[in-house]
């Protein structure tokens, strides 16, 4: 666990801060009823499920919302989580779902948690130790929710007796049903005006995500994509694999997935000098490049690529986009076109983005992002996870790079930026 990312607010930054030791104490009620040890001490921080990163330190278990991959865990404590950030990546539409419960039931949480504490999970029909085949057949998920004093029970009962005394006059006359309105109407309040019910219909689950399980694989249009070795045997049918650079290229061209290779806007959005300068600070030796922080700096990076430019073409990726960017600049659209073609694919992969407006843009742009691990930017815009990982292989030096990279070319202008990256 990287501090330094925490440090600067690129990982669990945004996150609830629970103060006092009474909502910690229900807090440590719902991991009981998890079958967890209540280890959660105030202060403390919590994503929109309840994810807590002081909470999975002292558990030793940095899966104890999610132990088997599906069937996320909620923990909620406080109104305010509906703003926080979802920490979970497993499935890419965890966030959606969680923000789509908080809107359903935001008066309900807000009345709740004044008292209570809510918990649950996102429920499918493989929620323990799932398959390939079972997760690509999901189709729905729903929100199995409970409290930690009963408070939805008691409210769906009283919902019940209030109907029943509605419709039956009988009921007037039966002393133990009126005794139970009173005693559930002192625990729940008056629900005609302030009910505290859940909205649990079930969720569709989106066409297209992506899944960090069997070593990571997306899902466009019904066609899975990940790396064939890792994805295991008995695949649910066809696969694209995303190991061959070449498969990839021909369908997402074939299907139009992506965008037709575009020379003028890999010179005016300046992501092919962004990728020549981040893979000049990848193959570079340290006392070469200095300061990583510097590669920013467009003058210095150029400066730092001329007087290792025989080095750095020794790289066959580096070599090709140096000279596509030659051909763009000083030749003229059909040079540029015949010489991207005579690319390998991979790197061909790297220079492309998703149709605009693809419904499934945000999962192929995490695609194509793979075959440029050396850009931390686009990594973190589209897989955080793969960022990550690739942030913790490198050494501490050029993690410095990695992290200004992030703030200054990414989150200094999210929306800006992610128009400069992918259209």
């Amino acid at each position: 666990m990287s501090v330094e990312l925490i440090q600067s607010g690129l990982r669990y930054a945004g996150m609830v801060r629970i103060a006092d030791q009474v909502t910690a104490d229900r807090y440590n009620q719902c991991l009981q009823k998890f079958g967890l040890k209540p280890v959660a001490e105030a202060p403390f921080h919590v994503d929109a499920t309840g994810y807590s990163l002081e909470v999975a330190s002292k558990l030793e278990n940095f899966d104890y919302l999610n132990p088997a991959g599906v069937g996320r865990r909620f923990i909620i404590v406080s109104a305010q989580q509906e703003q926080a950030p979802c920490v979970d990546a497993t499935f890419s539409f965890t966030k959606s779902a969680m923000r789509a419960f908080y809107q359903a039931n935001s008066a309900t949480i807000g009345r709740l948690t004044l008292k209570d504490a809510i918990y649950g999970q996102l429920s499918t029909e493989t929620a323990v130790g799932p398959s390939l085949s079972e997760i690509v057949a999901m189709r729905s998920f729903a929100f199995e929710v409970q409290t930690i004093n009963g408070t939805g029970q008691k409210t769906a009962e009283l919902e019940t007796l209030v109907d029943a005394f509605r419709t039956k006059k009988s009921l007037w006359t039966d002393i133990a049903a009126m005794e139970r309105i009173v005693d559930l109407a002192k625990d729940v309040g008056d629900i005609r005006t302030a009910s505290v019910s859940f909205d649990t219909a079930p969720m569709e689950i989106p066409d297209h995500f992506s899944c960090t399980l069997f070593g990571g694989f997306s899902l466009v249009d019904g066609i899975l994509m990940g790396d064939e070795e890792k994805l295991g045997t008995n695949l649910p049918g066809p696969i694209l694999n995303t190991a061959s650079g070449g498969q990839i290229l021909g369908n997402f061209v074939g299907k139009g997935y992506i965008e037709p290779f575009n020379p003028d806007w890999l010179a005016t959005s300046g992501v092919l000098d962004h990728r020549l300068h981040c893979l000049a600070g990848e193959l570079l030796p340290e006392e070469a490049v200095g300061d990583f922080r510097q590669l920013l700096d467009t003058n210095f990076a150029e400066a730092l690529i001329q007087n290792n430019i025989s080095a750095l073409c020794r790289d066959s990726r580096f070599e090709a986009l140096f000279r596509l960017r030659k051909t763009i600049i000083f030749a003229s659209r059909e040079d540029a076109d015949q010489m991207e073609r005579g690319i390998t694919a991979k790197v061909r992969l790297s220079l492309r983005q998703a149709k605009i407006g693809h419904a499934a843009a945000k999962e192929i742009n995490r695609v194509l992002a793979a075959y440029a691990l050396y850009d931390p930017v686009s990594l973190y815009a589209t897989d955080k996870t793969a960022f990550y990982r690739e942030f913790d292989g490198r050494s501490q030096y050029r993690q410095q790079f990695w992290i200004e990279s992030v703030k200054t070319r990414y989150l200094a202008d999210k929306a800006a930026n992610t128009t400069r990256l992918f259209g």
